[in-house]
């Protein structure tokens, strides 16, 4: 799970309450947003390719299943 913190010149995520990633001036992503903005858009990131494996996951459990049914297992 990731949260993130807001310091005075940048911000950090936090992966389980534990610094993961530090983000400080001059080095925000997007500087047209603000910290806490740009922290979470930051977090989409991270775990949108968590989703997906899982999303993979169920795929490939129900197809196995599908193919049990068509074999008659």
């Amino acid at each position: 799970m990731y949260t993130y913190e807001i310091k005075e010149n940048g911000y950090v995520i936090l992966k389980n309450g534990r610094a993961y990633i530090v983000q400080e001036e001059p080095f925000i992503p997007n500087p047209s947003l603000t910290y806490e903005e740009n922290a979470k858009a930051q977090i989409l990131g991270l775990e949108a390719p968590v989703k997906e494996e899982e999303d993979l996951k169920t795929r490939m459990a129900n197809m196995e299943i599908a193919m049990a049914n068509m074999m008659g297992v």
